[in-house]
């Protein structure tokens, strides 16, 4: 029982990884393409997935810095700056 439960735990970290990942580099293409707005959906999925990876996880500093220049390309500057904000807490 406990090998199925750290075979599944694994698997499960695995696939969180490789999710992330491609969130990640597909919505930092789409926002180089300026498609903001297909850029910000995968963007807030590699947020999403990144919190579980914790606060001193580089992935998250990532995610948050690339969703805000996503939230700059839309005219969001108030959600850039609140992420920016938490990206500036998370690095002290």
């Amino acid at each position: 029982m406990i090998a199925v439960t750290a075979a599944t735990c694994a698997m499960t970290c695995y696939c969180q990884d490789k999710d992330w990942e491609r969130n990640i580099a597909l919505g930092k293409q789409a926002c180089a393409c300026h498609r903001f707005a297909e850029a910000t959906k995968l963007l807030e999925l590699s947020l999403q997935g990144s919190e579980s990876f914790g606060d001193k996880n580089p992935r998250l500093m990532e995610s948050l810095k690339s969703l805000a220049k996503a939230y700059m390309g839309l005219g969001r500057e108030a959600d850039a700056a609140r992420l920016c904000r938490r990206a500036r807490e998370l690095s002290k």
